[in-house]
């Protein structure tokens, strides 16, 4: 079989092709058909083929002694050269493919049916620049080895079949290039209908759709999910041949078009799967600026940041001294997606951990009979979830400054462990904050109290600081208390506890994506996994409820925040005056005890002190320069700030690539040679300024 070329394989056409019973034909640029013979379907791509038609699905099934199809072509305003060859046995087939290599031709589609050891093959072929790489009989541990290795090396699943018998399905691959960048995920690769279901809709609601699917022997499902829009799509699988063909004239009506059809088994009782779209074509995604000011230099360099690490959004927010100076929201992604404001919530992962020290830190200035060297027991009182005094004496031991500088001993692993802590009291989950802490007072001490050699970063230790917190303030959650001793003094209105479930997500929060490979933090993209919020477990996408119990995860993970809201954190620290939540000896006195902690402590994982990754004295009495950053799946913050200079809050919701933050640089370059004119900007977010006077400051015109 060929079009706009010059070889006829199999059967040449007999003149013009006529409609046979099965076949569905689409009155605009679609024609399809299905349960047709060789001789028939040769037939059909010849007469279609002559029309412009090229081939867009492919997929021979049923008997390899007397195979059918199911086809679908389409008219394009440009015409490309293909080849179709097959039906052929492997020998056969990997001959074709040799010689069409070297005369730089390359498959889009290769399906197969039949056991593995006498399967038939039939491919479409189109001249490639860069040929992609293929595997026609694969186990399916081979298929997601090579899913896996493909993915981290930035390539795209293309196409891909199942065929062999139901207890040993095979796989036949094409990855190519991807330079849209699509995050993509097959783990899905003999599913059953109600977990693909499960599966999809998992996906579904992350945002994500279903890009290509096929139907396995056992009559399961191959799918591939993409993080990329099409416009309107539809999704069916499970169909009989009747079913499949009322499905396509119900799309047709709808101005949907197939794009990926597949079947497996025979005659009326083949299975057909099918996605149909509104286009082929990805939807593009568009570069948009949102904020109330504009300085083109900074957000060029953003928007290079973002568009080099194939974030969708971010946002920027920048202080100097207490002002806010700049704030901005940057989407790239397509035009019916949210745009990003400078009043946007992201989750800030580890971010969060500032907000939790800075509040405690408040409750031990302000004289509670608390210090650094007051015990988490003093004040929690934990038991046990059987109600006997902790497991570990050296329990007794942990102070604050303990938490606040991650050595207190603790497993900080804890924190990924509500589930268990939910089970061991026959509870339903989610698990409650109060049921985690006792958990861990039944676990033996990982460490000694107080190690100077030994610190861990103190994911669990800034959780206990939560409950500290929210034990002091008298209130019932941290949220409440943090709202109490920080927010509602700084009047932070954008800032609250995250939440896990897609459909727990408030409007005016960021969506989350996987944006890359990242085997270091086992991010893989499009990862789904069973809720931790909801005791039937279901499948849930992994941003959005699976491992990570944002509800729980309180100050060491849990909050969301715009950055604005961060910027005024930020900003609070460079108040030395009628300051409303530190005093200026409470401020010195944290900085201090945070660089004292970078300088002289160590361990296997040694960083987060006082809510901080680092700080240093600055080159002024009583300045500092400070970090925090935070990453969790799907979502990365960072805050860097010189007190009495610039701070720089950057929030972006898709996971990056591992190592220091590759923007700031280049945007204090630009940022800190800028003339600003005199105007807070916190004004505008119904922020009062920092000068005392409780009033707004006058708007520049």
């Amino acid at each position: 079989m060929t079009q706009a070329g010059t070889k006829k394989a199999l059967k040449a056409s007999h003149g013009p092709a006529k409609r046979p019973a099965g076949v569905t034909l689409s009155r605009g640029n679609t024609v399809a058909w299905h349960g047709r013979d060789t001789e028939d379907t040769n037939d059909l791509l010849n007469h279609w083929g002559d029309k412009d038609f090229r081939t867009r699905s492919l997929c021979i099934y049923g008997d390899t002694d007397d195979p059918v199809y199911a086809v679908v072509m389409v008219k394009r305003p440009v015409v490309i050269h293909t080849k179709h060859h097959g039906p052929l046995r492997e020998s056969a087939f990997q001959k074709v493919f040799d010689d069409l290599r070297d005369q730089k031709w390359g498959p889009y589609i290769i399906s197969a049916t039949g056991p593995k050891d006498s399967a038939i093959f039939a491919g479409v072929f189109t001249p490639m620049s860069d040929l992609p790489f293929t595997r026609f009989n694969l186990s399916g541990k081979e298929f997601s080895d090579l899913n896996a290795q493909q993915q981290e090396k930035g390539r795209l699943l293309l196409w891909a079949d199942a065929f062999g018998t139901p207890s040993e399905p095979r796989y036949a691959a094409i990855w190519g290039s991807n330079p849209l960048r699509q995050a993509w995920n097959c783990d899905a690769i003999d599913e059953n209908a109600a977990d693909l279901q499960a599966h999809f809709e998992a996906l579904r609601d992350a945002g994500c759709r279903p890009a290509h699917v096929a139907v396995t022997p056992a009559g399961r499902f191959l799918e591939v999910y993409a993080d990329s829009g099409i416009g309107p799509w539809l999704f069916r699988v499970g169909m009989s041949p009747d079913v499949y063909q009322e499905a396509f004239d119900k799309a047709e009506k709808d101005d949907l078009l197939p794009i990926c059809v597949s079947a497996s088994g025979s005659g009326g009782d083949a299975r057909f799967a099918a996605i149909f779209t509104s286009r082929e074509d990805l939807s593009p995604r568009v570069f948009h600026r949102d904020g109330p000011v504009a300085v083109d230099a900074i957000d060029d360099v953003m928007e290079k940041v973002v568009r080099d690490r194939n974030y969708r959004g971010a946002a920027l927010a920048i202080v100097k001294d207490t002002q806010l100076v700049y704030a901005k929201g940057y989407t790239h992604a397509e035009e019916s997606y949210p745009r990003v404001q400078p009043t946007t919530l992201f989750r800030l992962a580890s971010v969060s951990k500032l907000f939790a020290a800075v509040a405690l830190w408040r409750l031990m200035s302000e004289s509670h009979g608390i210090s650094l060297n007051t015990t988490m027991q003093s004040i929690l009182e934990l038991t046990q979830l059987n109600g006997s005094a902790p497991k570990d004496s050296r329990f007794h031991e942990i102070t604050l400054r303990h938490l606040l500088e991650s050595n207190s001993g603790m497993d900080q692993g804890l924190l990924w462990e509500g589930t268990n802590a939910s089970a061991a009291v026959g509870g339903q989950l989610p698990a409650t904050p109060l049921e985690l802490a006792r958990f861990a007072a039944g676990r033996k001490l990982t460490g000694e109290p107080g190690s100077r050699t030994n610190v861990v970063y103190g994911n669990f230790d800034y959780f206990m600081i939560s409950q500290v917190v929210a034990r002091l303030a008298n209130t019932n959650t941290f949220e409440q208390a943090l709202n109490k001793l920080v927010l509602s003094p700084l009047q932070m209105t954008r800032t609250r506890g995250s939440r896990s479930l897609a459909g727990a997500q408030s409007s005016d929060e960021a969506r989350y994506h996987f944006s890359v490979w990242d085997p270091e933090n086992h991010y893989v993209p499009l990862q789904v996994g069973s809720s931790v919020r909801t005791p039937a477990r279901p499948i849930v996408a992994r941003q959005y409820g699976a491992v990570d119990d944002y509800e729980l995860f309180d100050g060491a993970g849990g909050l969301s925040s715009a950055v604005i809201d961060v910027a005024r954190l930020m900003a609070m620290f460079s108040c030395r005056s009628k300051n409303p939540v530190l005093s200026a000896a409470a401020l010195d006195d944290m900085l201090a005890a945070a660089a004292k902690a970078k300088r002289e402590l160590t361990g296997p994982d040694a960083h987060g002190y006082h809510g901080l990754d680092s700080a240093y004295e600055g080159a002024t009495p009583n300045s500092y320069v400070a970090e925090k950053g935070g990453k969790l799946p799907a979502v990365g913050a960072t805050a860097h700030f010189t007190t009495g200079g610039f701070g720089y809050i950057f929030a972006r919701n898709g996971n990056g690539p591992p190592g220091s933050p590759d923007w700031l640089v280049p945007l204090q370059n630009v940022a800190e040679k800028h003339s600003w004119p005199k105007e807070d900007l916190f004004e505008r977010y119904d922020m009062h300024t920092f000068d005392g006077s409780g009033k707004k400051s006058a708007r520049r015109p």
